[in-house]
């Protein structure tokens, strides 16, 4: 019986040893890559993306990203003393302008660049793994108007640079070099760890940024404007149409925030109406002849679609001008909703118009022709009266 529970420890402990073992060579298979040498050591590079929407007239900005990395630990050392024996890194920067390339995704225009080495030069006081925290410094974009604005990357990335010795030449070189996001673009969880050189199939050493701009007008106003007109024979041009109206700036690689729309009224008197351009919440309003609602802020790139509820006795009809001049137009039927489609903000005014036209077809045919006798029975007593009229004031002053 003591033997069997001798057999039974060893088998436990034996299991333990294995289950180490196959957690070691997993987290081992994290950090598979490249691997340097004295000659040609590894590499650490990363790449940087500026993308912002695409076909509504947009141009890249002229703008340099700064890029810092932090001294953290040296063998798993954050002491001062220790810390400060570390080469220090950069800050590196990157360069964008109009004049890069620009490939298409996802409908987002999109520069992308890699820095060359960050690791060059550097000189190592020993082996060891050398922990850096690099992040992107939130600068460097200055806006042409106060319309456009330059949305950071909030990643977070540790460095980790294996630096081994060479006793063939008494030098240091870096062996082995990774990363680990743990922040992402958007300030989520990051992730995990990747390679610091594009030649490793894990790389994920990447901050992207987004550069969006308000449509309309160069000064930041008048994104978008819809306009009101109610027209013909016994229209009712105080009545109120009621329309809907969604949006979605996802689109522009910027978070659905919430817009602020003007109603002005042709009588007189404002309003203000709330638009959250999520893709799905609807912003309802009315509008009369002659009024009209602006949202002056609305990013170019941001989807959007107005739809009239359908009303008696009336035919819906419109025109815009939209995504940096495109032009759309549709006409509805008697009583029925009419809707734009979805159409884009351009970074041009972005205009569109309602006309109501009253259905003539609804007013008899025969009221004109009924009424007809009467009116020449007018006519003509007026006329009399105006000859009697005339006849009497120059018997007077005889």
């Amino acid at each position: 019986m003591e033997r069997n529970r001798s057999k039974r420890k060893v088998s436990r402990i034996m299991a333990g040893m294995l289950t180490m073992l196959l957690c070691m060579t997993s987290s081992l298979s994290v950090w598979a890559g490249t691997s340097g040498t004295q000659a040609t050591p590894e590499e650490a590079e990363f790449t940087k993306t500026l993308q912002y929407a695409d076909g509504v007239g947009l141009t890249a900005p002229n703008v340099t990203f700064t890029f810092t990395f932090d001294e953290v630990s040296l063998d798993g050392a954050t002491t001062p003393a220790v810390v400060g024996t570390m080469p220090a890194i950069g800050p590196e920067t990157l360069s964008f302008s109009s004049a890069d390339t620009v490939t298409i995704s996802g409908g987002m225009n999109q520069i992308t660049k890699t820095s060359g080495d960050v690791l060059s030069g550097l000189t190592w006081p020993g082996t060891g793994v050398y922990e850096y925290e690099v992040t992107e410094t939130a600068g460097g974009f200055t806006p042409a108007v106060t319309a456009e604005t330059m949305n950071y990357s909030q990643a977070v990335y540790t460095l980790y640079v294996v630096v081994s010795y060479d006793s063939a030449t008494s030098s240091y070189f870096v062996e082995q070099a990774y990363t680990n996001q743990t922040v992402d673009n958007t300030g989520g969880t990051g992730s995990g760890k990747g390679g610091a050189n594009t030649a490793d199939g894990d790389y994920n050493f990447l901050f992207t940024n987004t550069y969006t701009k308000q449509g309309g007008t160069t000064a930041g106003t008048d994104a978008l404007t819809i306009t009101k007109t109610t027209t013909g024979t016994g229209s009712d041009q105080s009545k109120q149409f009621t329309y809907t109206l969604t949006a979605d700036d996802s689109v522009t690689g910027v978070a659905p925030a919430a817009y602020t729309g003007t109603i002005t009224r042709a009588g007189g008197g404002t309003s203000t109406v709330s638009l959250t351009a999520d893709g799905s919440t609807a912003a309802t309003f009315a509008l009369a002849d002659g009024d009209e609602i602006v949202f002056n802020t609305l990013p170019a790139g941001t989807t959007f679609e107005v739809e009239e509820t359908g009303a008696a006795s009336y035919i819906a009809t419109y025109s815009g001008t939209t995504a940096a001049g495109a032009i759309s137009s549709g006409t509805g039927t008697v009583g029925a909703a009419l809707s734009t489609g979805t159409q884009t903000i351009g970074t041009t005014d972005n205009e569109v118009n309602f006309t109501n036209t009253y259905d003539s077809s609804l007013i008899p045919t025969g009221v004109l022709s009924d009424i007809a006798p009467f009116l020449v029975l007018t006519a003509a007593a007026v006329l009399a009266f105006a000859v009697f009229a005339a006849t009497n004031r120059r018997k007077a002053s005889r």
